[in-house]
């Protein structure tokens, strides 16, 4: 998703990233509607019930996916760096430096020298 986002910045990455976890939220708020109104149960229970798995299993499980995707996003493009590096050869690399310059790096970095940040006046 980092590399995707190349042009956002590294710090709103976690808030973009809450775009398709609210979709998945949504997502499962019109499942519960479709079954409630579909299901013939006693309306009391299956409304004690259905909340409780609403705020014990599907919410919980909503905030871990997020917080996967925080770590995965904020990881991604240092991890994509290093596979650059690792798995192409010089030449190739050059049409991937906006991997470099999107963090604000030296884009000589690939072409094997240190990655280090550019000030900025």
């Amino acid at each position: 998703m980092s590399v995707i986002l190349l042009h956002r910045a590294r710090r709103e990455l976690p808030i973009v990233s809450l775009i398709p976890i609210s979709f998945a939220g949504v997502i499962v708020l019109i499942s519960y509607t479709m079954i409630r109104t579909s299901v013939r149960v006693q309306p009391a229970l299956f409304n004690t019930t259905s909340l409780f798995v609403f705020w014990r299993v599907v919410a919980p499980a909503l905030a871990v996916s997020w917080m996967a995707l925080v770590a995965g996003s904020l990881a991604g493009r240092s991890i994509t760096r290093t596979l650059i590096r690792a798995l192409l050869p010089p030449r190739l690399r050059n049409s991937l430096s906006v991997l470099w310059s999107a963090d604000g790096m030296d884009p000589a970095a690939v072409h094997g020298a240190t990655g280090k940040r550019l000030r900025r006046t």
